[in-house]
């Protein structure tokens, strides 16, 4: 199974070493390419844009992740701050307000 990674937090980085030691391909993009760089160390493939990961991996999911997680940036939906808290809670990622 090919997998996708936008962005390599602590979650993200931990996922895709998962995915790679269960024999998955892993495509990963991340703004900083140092994260990524460590990835493509143990195995998985590593791309410089969001187009080149598209080019790999199904866009749908893709597309929907990307908003969902663009929609939880959003201050009048709960839930998507809710999103945002468990993503620092558990992933590492800053929640920034826009």
């Amino acid at each position: 199974m090919k997998v996708g990674l936008i962005g390599l937090g602590k979650m993200d980085g931990f996922m895709g070493e998962r995915f790679l030691y269960d024999k998955h391909t892993v495509i990963a993009f991340d703004l900083n390419a140092d994260p990524v760089k460590d990835l493509q160390k143990k195995g998985a493939i590593g791309v410089s844009s969001i187009n080149e990961l598209k080019k790999n991996v199904p866009a749908p999911i893709l597309t929907h992740s990307l908003i969902v997680r663009i929609r939880s940036w959003q201050e009048e939906s709960f839930s998507a701050k809710i999103l945002a808290a468990l993503r620092n809670q558990f992933g590492g990622h800053l929640v920034r307000k826009i």
